[in-house]
């Protein structure tokens, strides 16, 4: 597999001399930053080798993907804002998550809220497309927010959605445990995944860095995915007050339980 972090601009020269293969940059902070900030961000990239493979944190509240405050036009946007600069740092995947975009309010019609987020998961994509770059769903635990909370909605949904063409999954295996979902129980949603997560977590499910004690449950998860002929891409996404020591802990682990002994 290739390992990689979902961190800040800030520690991109660190995961590189760490050993990460890529890094995944949060959709939000690239947005937030000077042209000439994303410009030495690409030097550094061409310079290193390391890629930008692609964006998590795709959006935030203020743009949201289901409920009263959607709009297909501020939808696309968006889109068009953030494939560009997407597509000028080589990023491949664009990750929807997005918790707080996600957000609907008690009582809110449910069939009214996949067809916005058929819509804004199509108009994204479409725009998506002519940059090389592929949308990629997640379904996200009742921890974060309250839409498409199971790994099967997620799943339906972008099925429904395969005219498109460049549409697919992430699976996190930390937000399937914090459902309750059974981690080696994938088959029927492999087909669809083009992307990994995967992070460990505290007493009260908080997404932390990985740690030995937690070992058992990392190997499952890529003794799952591998098991499934999976062998491609997966991503820590977790916060860190002490980066370096977390990104090489974490790295050693992942290598650990990929079979790698170092």
């Amino acid at each position: 597999m290739k390992y990689g972090l979902c961190t800040d601009m800030a520690n991109y020269e660190q995961l590189c001399k760490i050993g990460y293969d890529y890094i995944e940059l949060a959709g939000t902070e690239v947005l937030k930053v000077t042209n000439l900030a994303l410009q030495e961000l690409r030097r550094k990239i061409q310079d290193s080798g390391v890629p930008c493979i692609g964006f998590n944190s795709y959006c935030d509240g203020s743009l949201p993907i289901v409920g009263d405050g959607y709009r297909s036009e501020a939808t696309a946007t968006y889109a068009e804002v953030i494939c560009e600069k997407a597509a000028f740092l080589g990023a491949g995947v664009l990750g929807i998550g997005s918790p707080a975009a996600r957000k609907l309010p008690r009582g809110y019609d449910l069939k009214r809220a996949d067809a916005q987020a058929e819509e804004f998961l199509r108009i994204t994509a479409e725009i998506a497309k002519p940059y090389g770059i592929t949308i990629l769903f997640e379904s996200l635990c009742t921890k974060m927010c309250d839409y498409m909370v199971h790994t099967q909605e997620a799943l339906a949904l972008v099925k429904r959605l395969q005219d498109v063409g460049n549409i697919a999954m992430v699976l996190d295996f930390y937000q399937m445990s914090m459902m309750n979902e059974d981690i080696t129980d994938i088959k029927y949603v492999m087909p669809y995944v083009r992307h990994l997560h995967i992070n460990g977590f505290d007493g009260i499910g908080n997404r932390i860095y990985l740690f030995e004690d937690q070992l058992a449950y990392f190997s499952l998860a890529i003794l799952s995915a591998k098991g499934c002929g999976y062998d491609s891409t997966i991503s820590i996404e977790a916060g860190t007050t002490n980066f370096q020591e977390d990104a090489m802990r974490s790295l050693k682990i992942l290598k650990y339980c990929d079979g790698i002994r170092i």
